[in-house]
Order: structure tokens, then C-alpha cells, then sequence
């Protein structure tokens, strides 16, 4: 049940994000360590009231992609792994498949697709195990390797989600992805920080005329 949890958590939070409007940034600078940021974006909600969400984040060494670990108050900061993408990048399927190499380690991660008008944001879909072990993973490594996988592609060597293994290994017409490699240096001292901010968020004084507290 905690995995199912978990996914549910990530697919409230992806439908949120379909439903936002204005969008604030601040970064933290006594929360961003080396190659990684701690960032405060505060998202305005349909319903007026306020989502926090405060994440870790870090560019790719080229093409414009960012990784982000990201905690929001409102869902009990369960840990959100995500991939942020310019739109100009190639269009990717709504359900896409993403490989990540920690190590030598490569691993295959199902996800959801978010678009709007600046980004194409790919979702980490797994049970909560599989995330703590992925945060885990970047915690103590030095570089990260992400490249998204046709459709049906070749089946890779999967380690945390076994059941991928049966994707069919026709080859594809599908266009081959970009590889992003992500600096890891920072990291865990930045999604610590990012975290710990998040658990100790207090909500701002509900106001009746105007809905903007958060959980």
C-alpha cells in the first residue's frame, strides 16, 4: 500500500500542476551547495489557494535540462524526482520510459509527461522504495546519465523495477533521445536542506478573503 501511496501522491501532484496559474521562484541561497540549488517556488492553484514546493535542483552539462528533488508540504513531503525539459526538445509520449546510469548502475523508471507553454516536465512514477532508493543512489554519486527510451525499445538491465523487463524488444521507428548528464556534487547536502525546509514549513495565516494557506 505504501507504493501505491506513493504513486498517488505524484499523480495529485502532476494533476496540481495542470491546474496552476502564477508561479514565484526565490532561491535559497543557504540551502544550494556546489553544482545544486535549493529553490521556493510558490504556485497559485485554480481554487486561489498557494502550493509550496521546495526543491533541489541542478542543470544538465548541456541541453538545457534540469533535475530536480522536490518536497511540497501539502503531500506530506514525500520526496518528487522530476526532469524539467525546454519544449523545443523533442515532443516525448505521455507514459514515457527514462533510463538513469548511477555507477554503472542502469535502472528504468516510469513516468508521467507534464507541457505547458515553457516546459516538458517528466515525472519519476514508482513506489516509494524505488524513490528512496533513487534518491539514495544520487546521494552518493558523483554524476548522473538520463536518457529517455522509444516506446519499445531495447530492453535494458533493470535492477529496482524487474517488471519492465517484459517490454517488447521489436525495434523501433521512434527517434533516438539525447543523453543528459547531471552533476551529483551538491546534491545531498541541497535535498537535505530542501527537506528539512519542507518539514518544518509553517502555513501562512489563513486569510478568508482570499484562500492562500497550505498544509
Amino acid at each position: 500500500m505504501k507504493g501505491v501511496r506513493a504513486y498517488s501522491l505524484v499523480l495529485a501532484a502532476w494533476l496540481l500542476s495542470g491546474m496552476a496559474g502564477a508561479t514565484t521562484e526565490t532561491l535559497l541561497f543557504d540551502a544550494s551547495f556546489d553544482d545544486w540549488n535549493g529553490v521556493l517556488r510558490k504556485v497559485q492553484l485554480a481554487d486561489e489557494s498557494v502550493l509550496f514546493e521546495y526543491t533541489a535542483r541542478t542543470l544538465a552539462s548541456t541541453n538545457g535540462a534540469t533535475l530536480a528533488i522536490s518536497f511540497m508540504p501539502r503531500f506530506t513531503c514525500a520526496p518528487k524526482i522530476s526532469v524539467h525539459l525546454p519544449t523545443d526538445y523533442q515532443t516525448l509520449p505521455a507514459s514515457p520510459l527514462l533510463e538513469i546510469t548511477l555507477n554503472s548502475l542502469k535502472q528504468v523508471f516510469p513516468g508521467l509527461i507534464d507541457k505547458d507553454n515553457e516546459l516538458q516536465v517528466f515525472t519519476f512514477a514508482a513506489p516509494a522504495k524505488q524513490i528512496d532508493e533513487l534518491r539514495r543512489g544520487l546521494d552518493v554519486s558523483a554524476m548522473a546519465s538520463l536518457r529517455f527510451l522509444p516506446a519499445h525499445g531495447r530492453a535494458v538491465d533493470v535492477q529496482s523495477t524487474p517488471e519492465i523487463i517484459s517490454q517488447s524488444n521489436a525495434q523501433s521507428e521512434a527517434p533516438e533521445y539525447d543523453l543528459f548528464s547531471f552533476s551529483l556534487i551538491g546534491s545531498r547536502l541541497t535535498t537535505l536542506s530542501a527537506q528539512r525546509r519542507c518539514q518544518s514549513h509553517e502555513p501562512p495565516a489563513y486569510d478568508p478573503l482570499q484562500n492562500n494557506s497550505d498544509r
